[in-house]
């Protein structure tokens, strides 16, 4: 049952919004106890879990009633697919710094590497930060992000600590993420020989 103010998203921009929303709570999060552990200075506003447990379930409440009538296409990868919920802040958190400036530039300021793109060590600050051996689970060779191909290492990177590794959502998930939905052109290339 769906509580009053509850709407369903009126698109996948709209669910997009959404979900960027929840990736600045967490990043305002991990930049919080980065002041409070001395890693730099300021006073970023506090995101207690309350916050962040109902924004995930407002966003879950409205996605329900999508479910009934207008599915969004990243609600049925992280179905099919069987993401877990930090899995998911992974592809939420990739796809903020490709498509929000503001979150791109609030993400390297929690990143502790002068490196241009999100790393590893970024993503388990974010992401991990009460659980970073799950992460390095999540983010390594044989992690269901990686081997399904939803991410991508930068294959320069793979002499350095693996917390410097650069990481990337790959373009199909950031179309995925807009709403765009097609088939992929491998695929396309065979269905069109199937039709011969």
């Amino acid at each position: 049952m769906m509580s009053e103010n509850a709407l369903p998203f009126a698109s996948a921009g709209d669910y997009l919004a959404s979900e960027v929303a929840i990736v600045e709570m967490f990043v305002l999060r991990a930049m919080s106890r980065g002041r409070e552990r001395g890693w730099f200075g300021g006073d970023p506003p506090t995101i207690d879990n309350a916050s962040l447990v109902a924004a995930f379930a407002r966003v879950e409440e409205r996605l329900s009633y999508n479910r009934e009538s207008a599915r969004m296409p990243m609600d049925a990868l992280r179905e099919r697919m069987e993401l877990s919920l930090t899995e998911q802040r992974v592809l939420w958190t990739l796809i903020a710094f490709e498509l929000d400036p503001k979150l791109r530039r609030m993400i390297r300021e929690v990143a502790s590497e002068a490196i241009t793109g999100v790393t590893i060590g970024t993503l388990l600050t974010i992401v991990y930060e009460d659980t970073s051996g799950a992460g390095l689970v999540e983010l390594g060779a044989n992690s269901r992000l990686r081997g399904s191909f939803l991410i991508e290492i930068d294959e320069r990177d793979v002499d350095l600590p693996m917390s410097q590794w650069r990481v990337r959502v790959v373009e199909r998930v950031l179309e995925l993420a807009i709403g765009r939905r097609r088939i992929a052109p491998a695929v396309t290339k065979f269905a069109i020989a199937e039709r011969s």
